[in-house]
C-alpha cells in the first residue's frame, strides 16, 4: 500500500472497564472511521508491527495539558528497557517536547496537530498517533502510522490488569500484533 492513513476517530466511551465497553465502542469508532477524513502517510516498512491496511485514530479524549508529564515506558514492541519518558506542553506554540533516555531516537518537539496527532515537522512518518489514554491521564498507548514504533505509557512502574488489558485491545483493533507487545525489563 502507499498511502496510509491516520484517521481522527474517537474511541468512544471508556475502555478501561474491559472488552464489553471496547466491543460496544467499536461501531461508533468504525462509522467515524469510514466517514472521517482521513490523512495520508508514507508507505510502511518491513519493520511493522501492525497492519497498515488497517485504520488507525487518535484519541479525542487527549488534552495536551493533562498528557504532559512524566510517564514509566511499560509496554514496547521492541526490546526496549523500561525508563522515563516524558512530555512538556507549551501551550502557546502547541507543542509537546517529548525526552527520554530508553527511546532517544524519538526525542524532539513534537506539533499537535490534532487531538492525539502528535506530528514530528522534521520527519512527518515519525509522527506519534496517541491512540488511547484512560479518563485519568494514567495508561496511554501510542505508536506510528507505519508501526514500527508503539508502546504502552503509564503513571507509575506497575499498570493495572484492566488498564494493560484495555491498552493492548486497542492496539489490536487498530492493527497492532499484540503477540509481539512485551513488558519493558528494569
Amino acid at each position: 500500500m502507499t498511502g496510509q492513513a491516520a484517521c481522527p476517530a474517537p474511541v468512544s466511551g471508556s475502555v478501561a472497564s474491559g472488552s464489553a465497553t471496547l466491543r460496544a465502542a467499536a461501531w461508533p469508532v468504525m462509522i467515524s472511521l469510514a466517514v472521517a477524513g482521513c490523512v495520508p502517510f508514507g508507505p510502511s516498512g518491513p519493520d511493522s508491527y501492525r497492519d497498515t491496511d488497517a485504520p488507525i485514530g487518535a484519541t479525542t479524549r487527549f488534552d495536551a495539558a493533562d498528557f504532559a508529564g512524566d510517564w514509566v515506558l511499560v509496554a514496547s514492541f521492541d526490546p526496549i528497557r523500561q525508563g522515563v519518558v516524558a512530555f512538556r506542553h507549551d501551550a502557546d506554540r502547541q507543542t509537546l517536547t517529548l525526552t527520554s533516555d530508553v527511546i532517544a531516537e524519538r526525542a524532539g518537539v513534537y506539533d499537535i496537530s490534532r487531538a492525539g496527532v502528535l506530528r514530528d515537522p522534521a520527519d512527518p512518518e515519525g509522527t506519534l498517533v496517541v491512540m488511547w489514554v484512560d479518563e485519568a491521564f494514567r495508561t496511554a498507548a501510542l505508536g506510528t502510522v507505519a508501526g514500527d514504533f508503539g508502546v504502552v505509557l503509564n503513571r507509575g512502574n506497575d499498570t493495572p490488569g484492566d488498564r494493560a488489558a484495555a491498552a493492548r485491545e486497542v492496539l489490536a483493533f487498530y492493527g497492532w500484533d499484540i503477540s509481539r507487545l512485551k513488558r519493558t525489563f528494569p
